[in-house]
């Protein structure tokens, strides 16, 4: 007889152009390897569900953020409680975290994972095998004959320790390893964005691996995947700069030849000297995440930024002397705000882009009321309604949509959302060019394809470039339809 089988599923739609790595999943595999269970990952954006997965299943995991995530979920669940009406079905991640109980009320969910799942989830199959009560399980929410159970709260796990991922329970050839490689050397955040899910998740804590196990961990990757890219998928990178300093010096002793992305903040880079900066360009850094929320000094203390419009110019001009691209992001539609906040940070988007000419903007985002955030209660304050199930959190895109703004007026909310479409098309525009300088990816099917989504939208790019020029979003029939067919908003 076979160890016994636990199928963990990253739904989603083969349709998403971006395979990422489920690194969520394959951190509960290893614990669960290590305690001679056998995992199966079914990631959906790249493989096909079949009924004999479920043979001699303990039970099923099934992870999700907010929005059509959990739709995806929620239709795989489905499936598989008409295939086994018995098989325990558990929820994790990030949404599931935020509103548990809620989660667990749905029909197609048995248990929910709090935080972390690591210990949590093994602790799960462990009883689910052996047939014991679950009322000693730190960390989850769980029901039986129809009524709740919550219990108490699972402390954080050592973060700093040794992880051995078991990539190869993935397909791996489906994705795009030597282009991007995702990877996770910390946890968490320490600061208090009242917008950020970090309040809920991880306590607004931070908590690393030391540099000496993150470059252990890079030389295995290296040596198996030979990426050419690593993604630091962390929150946060750069709070311990000493561990910085030290992983870069050791990725230029040890000559591990790749490029490297990952976040940072405003502050920290405008903080940063010449020499710290040209040690992140020698050691491969290519481009930094920047959150820079607001051009206005109101909305950057209502949101707790903790930032200056000060800052954020500084972070321009301190990368603007190397070769490390700087990606802002910007927030808007927070209770208060006003067009001329708006304003303000179109004007500091044409300043950054004055400043340096490499530097993207992400988006000009819609704020969004996540449950699990600070937001989300003063949202419900200023007359929110929230989804009253999880499928109807699946249904909803907050992200996007101003339909769930009840605080500003509708004036505001059509400009925001017309200016959303247009500063996320240039993102676009700027991206595909710099894609299609890598001479050393000409032969793949991602730069076939953005050639041709080039060629294809080369008038609207001239179009919107005129637009954003004279801030002039009139008649924005161009606008309505790059927002509904590329970007998926409604």
């Amino acid at each position: 007889m076979g160890k016994s089988k636990v199928l963990l599923i990253s739904p989603g739609n083969k349709k998403d152009f971006t395979k990422r790595l489920p690194l969520a999943l394959l951190f509960l595999a290893e614990n669960l390897m290590a305690n001679e269970y056998e995992p199966v990952i079914l990631d959906m954006t790249v493989d096909n569900f079949s009924e004999g997965l479920l043979k001699n299943a303990i039970c099923v995991g099934i992870t999700s953020l907010t929005g059509r995530q959990i739709l995806y979920g929620l239709q795989i669940a489905e499936q598989i409680r008409k295939l086994n009406p018995k098989l325990p079905i558990v929820w994790g991640g990030i949404h599931p975290s935020s509103l548990p109980v809620q989660t667990v009320r749905d029909p197609y969910v048995d248990i929910v994972v709090c935080g972390e799942g690591e210990l949590t989830f093994l602790k799960i199959v462990t009883c689910l095998n052996n047939k014991q009560s679950l009322d000693g399980v730190e960390g989850i929410v769980y029901k039986e004959n129809g009524e709740v159970f919550i219990n108490k709260k699972r402390p954080f796990l050592n973060f700093d320790k040794r992880n051995y991922l078991p990539y190869d329970l993935l397909s791996l050839d489906k994705y795009q390893l030597s282009e991007r490689f995702e990877y996770q050397s910390s946890r968490g955040c320490p600061y208090r964005c009242i917008f950020c899910y970090n309040h809920m998740f991880n306590a607004c804590k931070w908590r690393m691996k030391s540099s000496n196990i993150v470059l252990e961990e890079l030389e295995e990757i290296m040596r198996k995947f030979h990426p050419k890219t690593i993604f630091f998928v962390d929150d946060e990178f750069f709070i311990n700069k000493k561990r910085v300093e030290k992983i870069c010096k050791e990725i230029i002793e040890k000559n591990f030849d790749f490029k490297w992305h990952t976040t940072n903040r405003a502050d920290i880079v405008a903080g940063y000297n010449n020499e710290l900066l040209e040690l992140l360009e020698r050691s491969g850094c290519m481009s930094l995440a920047i959150g820079a929320e607001s051009g206005s000094p109101k909305m950057l203390e209502f949101i707790n930024k903790k930032i200056t419009v000060e800052d954020t110019l500084e972070s321009a001009r301190k990368l603007s002397k190397t070769k490390i691209t700087p990606v802002y992001s910007f927030v808007s539609g927070f209770p208060g705000e006003t067009l001329n906040d708006l304003y303000m940070s179109l004007d500091l988007i044409d300043k950054l882009w004055k400043i340096n000419s490499e530097a993207r903007i992400n988006g000009l985002f819609l704020a969004a009321p996540y449950p699990g955030t600070p937001f989300f209660q003063m949202a419900i304050e200023h007359k929110f309604i929230p989804p009253s199930s999880l499928g109807e959190w699946g249904t909803s895109n907050l992200l996007v949509s101003n339909r769930y703004n009840k605080w500003l007026p509708i004036k505001f909310l059509n400009e925001l959302q017309l200016y959303s479409y247009l500063v996320r098309f240039l993102f676009m525009e700027m991206y595909t060019k710099a894609y299609l300088k890598r001479k050393e990816l000409i032969r793949t099917l991602k730069y076939r394809l953005f050639i041709i989504f080039r060629l294809i939208f080369y008038p609207f790019f001239l179009l919107e470039r005129i637009r954003w020029q004279h801030r002039n979003i009139k008649f924005p029939i161009d606008l309505k339809f790059l927002g509904r067919v590329i970007l998926h908003h409604d």
